[in-house]
């Protein structure tokens, strides 16, 4: 467990409605869920658990193939739709969970979708790139791109932090990525 994930527990219990903390936690839970369920479909196990800032993170073995890769990132977001279908066409009961539900279902679905190397979106396209130009090409391109898209993300989370009435929460969000994305644990500057 990552010790500022327990700082951000602690925040979010003190901060937070309990359906907020509800919404929150459901929505990370269930995709998480999605993307243990299609490795599991697709034969490919869970070898570790790790708490993270933003959520959890599952070490999982090699996927067989590429479109096994790129499946099993696209599960997560692909469930967090599936949850926003659900809630938007009644099918869960209203109130004030499943509409934080919904909020944080669609933004870490959308978030997860972001061609950045952290992110599930740039899991598919790696796997996708990779594919077809090999990983050191796709390495060296999903790093560009990983910038641009942060870089993209900063500058509206920028703008909605003095110009709107939301949080800073986008914007911590955007840095902590940008700084993941641009400095690898190794030291090294984008490959």
């Amino acid at each position: 467990m990552h010790p500022l994930a327990l700082f951000g527990a602690a925040v979010m219990a003190l901060a937070f409605s309990p359906a907020r903390i509800f919404g929150i936690v459901t929505a990370v839970a269930v995709h998480e869920a999605g993307h243990v369920a299609a490795g599991a479909i697709l034969g490919v196990r869970v070898t570790g658990i790790n708490v993270v800032p933003f959520g959890i993170s599952f070490d999982m073995r090699q996927p067989r193939s590429y479109l096994h890769e790129a499946l099993i990132a696209a599960a997560g977001p692909f469930v967090n739709f599936t949850v926003c279908a659900l809630i938007l066409s009644g099918v869960l009961p209203s109130g004030d969970g499943v509409r934080e539900l919904f909020v944080f279902s669609l933004s870490l679905g959308m978030l997860n979708v972001l061609p950045v190397r952290a992110l599930d979106g740039g899991n598919v396209f790696m796997a996708a790139t990779s594919h077809f130009f090999g990983r050191d090409s796709a390495e060296r391109v999903l790093g560009v791109l990983s910038v641009v898209t942060l870089t993209l993300l900063y500058l509206a989370a920028v703008y909605i932090f003095f110009y709107g009435s939301e949080n800073f929460s986008l914007l911590f969000f955007v840095c902590a990525m940008f700084t993941l994305t641009v400095v690898h644990s190794d030291g090294d500057f984008i490959k």
